[in-house]
């Protein structure tokens, strides 16, 4: 019932958005959830999303606003996508462990080699702009670099800009790298979170397969396969099976 009264509130305001611009309907959003009206608050942040408003800051605040109204999987999923789009916001982070910790699901994540850990702390130190904007900075400090090797007459500065240069090179493309990485993993729909209330994964892509284990709302997959309204998913134990696309929303 809860869902439905949402619903009736998202269609009510995505027809009076266009009136609004996404902006207008951003303060909107944020004066209804202050003054405790939050599935009026989600709605005007939906509407204000539908026309194109897509940031970190309305992810969050929609977040927060189905949280508000006891709709986990709802608040899960838009805190993903605001961190996608802001990785190194330590907000987004302690309200998305905090919503995940109500999840029925405790699944025991299967751990990572240190060399992947180690990358994947380094490339969400910056969000993607951040990682462009490093490796204009390197190339600009490199091109200085080469200028001074080419054109000073002095040895030793020769060689310090020789080296600096190399140095900056390597860091170029480490930070090429990233960039590219950090670039995909916002932009990439290979994970989902179940929003229904209980998922049965199949061991194939049929309703009379065998039932391999359940899955509840809030929990995040990664998609590695879609097959006519099914997803082949893993889950964070490494599990693997099919659940159908109805249930999973993707991040």
């Amino acid at each position: 019932m809860k869902r439905i009264y949402t619903l009736l509130i998202i269609v009510a305001a995505a027809c009076t958005a266009n009136a609004q611009s996404p902006a207008e309907l951003f303060d909107a959003g944020n004066k209804a959830y202050k003054a405790g009206q939050y599935a009026e608050a989600s709605a005007h942040y939906e509407a204000a999303l539908s026309q194109g408003q897509e940031n970190a800051a309305i992810y969050y605040n929609l977040g927060d606003s189905y949280y508000r109204q006891g709709e986990l999987a709802l608040a899960i999923l838009n805190f993903e996508r605001a961190k996608r789009l802001a990785p190194t916001d330590n907000d987004i982070q302690e309200n998305l462990d905090f919503v995940y910790s109500k999840t029925q699901d405790k699944i025991q994540p299967v751990p990572r080699l240190f060399f992947i850990d180690w990358w994947y702390n380094i490339n969400t130190t910056m969000s993607p702009r951040g990682w462009i904007n490093y490796c204009i900075i390197l190339m600009f400090l490199m091109c200085a670099g080469i200028a001074v090797f080419f054109l000073s007459k002095d040895y030793a500065w020769r060689k310090i800009s020789l080296i600096i240069s190399c140095c900056l090179i390597c860091l170029l493309i480490l930070g090429s790298a990233n960039a590219i990485s950090s670039a995909h993993y916002a932009t990439a729909h290979d994970e989902a979170i179940v929003t229904s209330p209980m998922s049965i994964v199949k061991s194939s892509p049929d309703l009379s397969s065998v039932d391999k284990f359940v899955l509840h709302e809030g929990t995040k997959v990664k998609i590695d396969d879609e097959v006519d309204g099914w997803y082949k998913i893993t889950i964070a134990d490494g599990n693997k099976g099919w659940t159908s696309s109805d249930e999973l929303t993707i991040i």
